[in-house]
């Protein structure tokens, strides 16, 4: 729930406070998990929005768990955790041709800390599509024996438009948490109405020596019946 407040003759369109609360509960087990939230957002005549938060959180593990998620040292199923962590969000005007959107959500997490920042960026390439990328960094530092980690994602993709009946969609991923580089080209040719010819070339490499995991060359049609 929130409260809207419209100021006059100010840069700011409308701002005010709010609470929200999401649980997670199993018959016979009860609350498994909720996150309880104090929420300012700030809406700007540009379209500009800014959100904080303060956040509670509260996990029961109903298994054995590594937040790493790196084989390191598992918190024990059946323990509990309440942590307190806050959340910024940062969202440009997504009319304009370069829009963002970043948001951070950093502090206590389980037995240690998260430091965060999550991130979309897109350009638009008027008529022919967009370029655009999201990335990731979580620094996990956990208590020794438990380990601690940095966690890193990249993802650039491009989608282009070449007429009404032809596409092509390009996305490579960088994810350290799994040591790997996908690389996922998609041409698309509609050649009648609600019927396609897809070509789609996937490649996955381990990160640290770009040797290839395995790769496939996919060519599939779809044709709509009107009968």
């Amino acid at each position: 729930s929130m409260l809207k407040y419209y100021p006059s003759n100010s840069s700011i369109n409308k701002h005010g406070p709010g609470i929200d609360y999401d649980f997670t509960s199993f018959p016979g087990i009860g609350i498994t998990d909720y996150d309880m939230n104090l929420v300012y957002a700030l809406q700007f005549k540009n379209n500009v929005l800014l959100q904080v938060q303060l956040r509670k959180n509260y996990t029961k593990l109903l298994a054995d768990f590594d937040p790493t998620n790196t084989n390191g040292l598992k918190l024990k199923a059946n323990t509990d955790y309440t942590y307190y962590s806050f959340v910024g969000t940062l969202t440009t005007d997504y009319r304009k041709k370069l829009a963002a959107k970043l948001q951070t959500r950093s502090g206590e997490y389980f037995n240690g800390t998260r430091l965060n920042l999550d991130g979309e960026v897109t350009y638009r390439i008027q008529p022919y599509g967009s370029i655009s990328s999201v990335f990731s960094f979580n620094h996990l530092n956990f208590p020794a024996p438990y380990k601690s980690t940095d966690l890193v994602l990249i993802g650039p993709k491009i989608d282009l438009t070449f007429s009404r009946s032809v596409f092509l969609s390009a996305l490579f991923q960088y994810n350290n948490q799994i040591n790997n580089i996908n690389t996922n080209i998609r041409f698309q040719w509609r050649f009648a109405p609600v019927s396609d010819l897809f070509l789609v070339y996937t490649d996955n490499y381990f990160a640290d020596s770009f040797i290839s995991k395995g790769s496939a060359l996919v060519l599939k049609a779809t044709y709509w019946l009107n009968l």
